[in-house]
């Protein structure tokens, strides 16, 4: 396999994982991620970055995100020893390409947002009592436009969805939330369906009683909420709610709880890429195949 891959690379220069699993046909993407990184004419060069996630299928619940494959596949740049400029060149206008991505899908939701808000006969108080929070691939500079089905609709949508978290504090009722909730959701269904647009967005709406229920951690879905409100950015909305949420993020040790589970993360993923460059397909465990495998991400927007 390995002069299979090395004559695509002389042929066609740098590719992605993904383009060069396209040309040379193969459906075992384990070998040929093996293959490329036990190569010494192969250099492997990496964009963006690794960041936490929370799986229940893993000892210990957490492993860094993108998983081994996926990061082979969209975020690394796959080229010859001899073309080390040349895929320098294209890794940065990925990464560059994915930061424009990201900012696109972070602005549509800021419209969004504020147009749903503005026309809200209590508008005023939802912007002045909720936060609006952004989370996901976005936050990191990662998000990309590949199309792939949505999962409830099978519509075709471009890339990486857009993740909202909203809390809203002691003042804002039940029913203003509620309300809130529907005209997201309205929206919701208009991204999915304009042609034009087709972007999806996942989101959740809650109360502040929600996050500190949330905080004390009783099962995995609370602490994957508290991973998301640790990870999410500051959209719309009030300001002053959105560093009190961090603030209890600090003081429940929630903040360093999960910088502790990155760096340990971080550890494990270089004693399983060790292990998996070894190892046959055959004697990969159940642990294995979810660090390399890219698992379908758990439901979180429940929470």
């Amino acid at each position: 396999m390995e002069d299979r891959i090395l004559e695509i690379l002389e042929r066609y220069g740098p590719l992605t994982g993904s383009q060069l699993k396209k040309k040379i046909d193969i459906s075992d993407g384990f070998m040929l991620w093996k293959t490329c990184y036990q190569s010494s004419h192969i250099i492997i060069h990496k964009i963006g970055r690794r960041y936490l996630r929370l799986d229940k299928h893993l000892n210990g619940y957490f492993r860094l995100s993108p998983s081994i494959f996926r990061e082979f596949l969209d975020y690394s740049v796959i080229g010859l020893v001899q073309d080390r400029e040349k895929i320098l060149e294209k890794a940065l206008f990925i990464s560059n390409q994915m930061k424009v991505i990201s900012r696109y899908k972070s602005s549509l939701a800021y419209r969004l947002i504020k147009r749903i808000v503005e026309n809200m006969a209590e508008g005023e108080k939802v912007s002045e009592g909720c936060c609006f929070m952004i989370a996901g691939d976005t936050v990191y500079n990662m998000a990309h436009d590949v199309p792939r089905p949505e999962k409830s609709t099978g519509i075709l949508v471009r890339g990486s969805d857009i993740d909202l978290v909203v809390v809203g504090n002691e003042e804002i009722s039940p029913g203003i939330l509620k309300r809130l909730d529907d005209a997201i959701l309205k929206e919701k269904m208009n991204l999915l369906r304009n042609p034009h647009i087709r972007e999806e967005l996942d989101y959740v709406v809650k109360d502040m009683e929600k996050v500190h229920s949330q905080l004390r951690c009783k099962n995995f879905s609370d602490l994957v909420a508290c991973k998301i409100l640790y990870e999410a950015e500051f959209l719309y909305g009030s300001n002053n709610l959105f560093y009190s949420i961090k603030r209890l993020l600090k003081q429940k040790g929630l903040i360093q709880r999960f910088k502790k589970m990155e760096e340990e993360a971080e550890k494990r993923r270089k004693d399983y890429e060790r292990l998996l460059i070894e190892c046959e397909d055959k004697e990969m465990t159940s642990e294995c195949i979810h660090m390399f495998y890219p698992s379908e991400e758990l439901d979180e927007f429940d929470y």
